[in-house]
């Protein structure tokens, strides 16, 4: 239980909450940098919940299991692709970014019927989610915002990091704890 634990606490739901956010309070000129910010952290965060979710899964896995897990999470996969797609030296033609935009709208509600269909009540523990819930709302936020404090962080930058810190957590947690570890 505790790698589903650190990984409720810590991934976020900070690019379908995140962005729509940033660019409703601070508008379309830190937007690239919220993205850049995002991107980073996608790929920081998928690598540390699959070390974590592996090093307490049933059988223990190889280091080179490992890393070739880490490649494979779909928000890495996602956010390479988006990488490889914005380096293309042409653009899609309207129609394809429309049908694009369609999907995006659409990819949040289907993620949460897919959690809802398979979410059992007789497994839960109340302990754990009261932990995991405490742990993403209140102490990572609070920590964050300490820090920003600390360190000197002007107002923007601070929002910013407070955007994605604040998100809940990401839809993602329960099918990588399900498929790594075994512990959804």
């Amino acid at each position: 239980m505790a790698p589903t634990v650190v990984h409720g606490i810590m991934h976020p739901n900070m690019s379908i909450i995140g962005i729509p956010l940033a660019r409703e309070l601070l508008g379309e000129d830190y937007l690239p940098e919220f993205v850049i910010l995002l991107s980073f952290l996608c790929i920081v965060l998928s690598g540390l919940m699959v070390v974590n979710h592996q090093r307490y899964a049933a059988t223990q896995s190889p280091p080179l299991r490992t890393v070739v897990n880490i490649f494979k999470t779909p928000i890495l996969l996602g956010a390479i692709l988006g990488m490889l797609f914005s380096l293309l030296p042409f653009q899609f033609p309207p129609l394809a970014e429309n049908l694009f935009s369609m999907f995006e709208g659409v990819c949040g509600p289907l993620a949460l019927m897919a959690l809802g269909g398979s979410f059992s009540f007789q497994s839960l523990t109340i302990k754990p989610v009261v932990f995991a819930c405490l742990g993403r709302l209140v102490l990572v936020p609070a920590a964050v915002l300490s820090l920003a404090i600390l360190f000197k962080i002007n107002g923007e930058q601070t929002l910013l990091l407070m955007l994605v810190f604040i998100c809940p957590t990401a839809l993602l947690c329960q099918m990588l704890s399900e498929s790594v570890s075994g512990d959804p």
